[in-house]
């Protein structure tokens, strides 16, 4: 495990308030006679074998409670209904559970109903609250169908909708499983993770992350990427404006849930680093780039030593291209996807100059330059097919190129490069370049025109000398002739100009 540097506080066991704790339960009732027989439940068995009716009573008494929703739960928004959340021909993915069909189906037909986040919680109270009569009732199993329709409307929706709200509810469950001694599921979990990230609640996702690793459970390729884009990415400008409290997450935060805490036991490791789904290319990819971005260049060596080893890379297959893509970043995603569409056309595109590209642009992202030049040496990518931001910050380090890897196109690159840098320069300073093919040799010299390099001369001398018309009572006549010789100076060497030979300048000192 690699710790970083945040200090941050020992984890807690659960992040429940005081006023969440469960109350110790009264004592049991003595019996009225001495000859009555003795009971563990006091209650009667329930007459029917299909707790379906007796979950829709519980449903009713729990929604008693809606008077009290407003003061705990405030009322969701509307995105949570389903028939709103889902679009047209793209129905909700058909979650596995190993309840019957006949339980399974009339725990759907609640959440159809289900358009507040009470209306959640008054559903998986009603499922907890069920006696155990039939044993295919699983009460884990009920929990994680309610909590799994939950999970998919929020991994389909904007980063804005996993709220505080949600997290709220995400723990509120947590808090009634936890109190009826049943394991969470890896949905509920799920949950919590996606909204912790989300919020930016460095607390809440550190214990999600310990319950994932304390459960074995592995998470999502698809909730990883989530989160990893969460510690690196700007929060979305709806969560700004909806959430002004919301920070951004710092570089220790980000470093310490993706590489290690500090203050957490050597054993077992509940980091992002030992839940990364290596076989996940998309998920590979945002890992690089969230270590470029933190310039993580111990964890991003690593990472190299790592795919030199890695069979994808020793034995090359082929492997998809990315398309073009559309939307408001449109222009960004294309202009770096370009050396992919490069190496696709060269026919160099598989598995290996895949990942060799994406640590090469990792390191040169972080500032890594000698690493970049190394990949780049290990690698079958050619030189031409980086991009132009890459291209140009390895010509700047020539020290670091192999002597082998040095061919005219990179020197015809480091010139480039020189004469962008030299017509930035010449075009600050308002001059130009003249070359005198005779001598073989060329100068500089002001631009035609005036040069505001030469006003600014003109400014520094007053600033320093002073205005002679300012001080004119209290100067001697030999300090303003000097001071007036010395303010036409500049002007005398601009072109255009006439020079100092017209008298005036001797006719002062004479």
């Amino acid at each position: 495990m690699i710790s970083s540097t945040v200090a941050a506080k020992p984890l807690r066991s659960s992040l429940r308030p005081r006023f969440a704790c469960p109350s110790p339960l009264p004592p049991q009732r003595r019996q009225s006679t001495v000859a009555a027989a003795s009971s563990p439940d006091p209650r009667p068995p329930a007459l029917h074998a299909f707790p379906l009716d007796s979950l829709r009573r519980d449903i009713g008494r729990e929604s008693k409670l809606h008077r009290l929703r407003d003061a705990f739960l405030p009322p969701g928004v509307p995105h949570l209904a389903p028939t709103q959340q889902t679009p047209a021909g793209n129905p909700l993915p058909r979650i596995y559970s190993k309840l019957p069909d006949d339980y399974r189906n009339g725990i759907e037909a609640q959440l159809e109903r289900c358009n507040y986040r009470a209306d959640y919680l008054i559903l998986v109270s009603a499922v907890l609250a069920q006696r155990n009569v039939d044993k295919a009732f699983n009460k884990h199993d009920a929990v994680r169908l309610i909590c799994a329709r939950l999970f998919h409307l929020l991994i389909d929706s904007p980063p804005s909708h996993a709220d505080p709200n949600m997290l709220i509810l995400a723990h509120a469950i947590r808090f009634k499983l936890e109190d009826a001694h049943i394991q969470l599921p890896d949905v509920l979990l799920g949950l919590g993770l996606l909204c912790a990230a989300s919020c930016h609640s460095f607390s809440a996702l550190r214990l999600y992350l310990h319950k994932f690793r304390a459960l074995d459970y592995p998470i999502p390729p698809r909730l990883f990427g989530r989160v990893v884009d969460s510690l690196v990415n700007p929060a979305h400008p709806a969560v700004r404006t909806h959430t002004p409290w919301l920070r951004p997450w710092s570089d220790d935060h980000a470093l310490a849930v993706m590489l290690g805490f500090t203050d957490a036991p050597p054993t077992p490791a509940y980091d992002l680093s030992h839940f990364l789904p290596r076989n996940q290319w998309h998920c590979m990819s945002r890992w690089l780039r969230a270590l470029a971005r933190l310039k993580a260049h111990d964890q991003l060596r690593t990472e190299w030593a790592m795919w030199l080893q890695d069979p994808r890379r020793n034995t090359p297959k082929e492997c998809t291209c990315l398309g073009e893509a559309d939307g408001p970043s449109a222009a960004m995603l294309n202009r770096e996807r370009k050396p992919m569409w490069r190496l696709r056309d060269a026919g160099l595109w598989n598995t290996a100059t895949r990942g060799d590209l994406a640590l090469l642009e990792a390191f040169r992202k972080s500032g890594c330059v000698e690493e970049a030049w190394s990949v780049l040496a290990a690698s079958d990518v050619p030189f031409e097919v980086l991009s132009r931001e890459t291209r140009s910050a390895l010509s700047a380090r020539p020290e670091f190129a192999p002597p082998r890897l040095w061919t005219d196109e990179m020197r015809a690159a480091l010139l480039q490069r020189y004469a962008d840098d030299l017509a930035e320069i010449e075009a600050v300073f308002e001059v130009e370049w003249v070359w005198d093919e005779e001598s073989g040799t060329g100068h500089h010299r002001l631009a035609s025109g005036g040069s505001w390099f030469a006003e600014m001369e003109d400014f520094t001398e007053d600033l320093v000398l002073g205005s002679p018309e300012d001080d004119c009572h209290d100067a001697s006549p030999s300090a303003l002739q000097i001071r007036r010789v010395k303010s036409n100076r500049g002007r005398d060497h601009r072109p255009g100009r006439p020079q100092s030979g017209d008298g005036k300048g001797s006719a002062l000192l004479s």
